[in-house]
């Protein structure tokens, strides 16, 4: 896993992957980058769910109840196409 994280921004990082998920309990704050240092915060309460690919992240929980998520992580392969 350290290879994935960025040690300049803690928990952000990003993965050859497909992550699929649904919160089950609580609510998890997922935190995703919109190019340079712009990031955007998703709130996702219970039954919300998400699919990222390769997306630079990370997730917190900022409610005193635990946060509960079901998911799966498929491994990718990234192309890097030519102009």
């Amino acid at each position: 896993m350290a290879q994935y994280l960025e040690l300049d921004n803690p928990g952000i990082h990003s993965t050859a992957a497909i992550d699929c998920g649904i919160v089950l309990s609580g609510q998890a704050t997922l935190e995703v980058n919109h190019g340079g240092n712009t990031r955007a915060r998703i709130a996702l309460n219970v039954d919300d769910t998400y699919v990222q690919n390769g997306t630079r992240h990370r997730w917190s929980n900022v409610d005193d109840m635990p946060a509960v998520r079901a998911m799966t992580t498929i491994r990718a392969h990234r192309l890097k196409l030519g102009r």
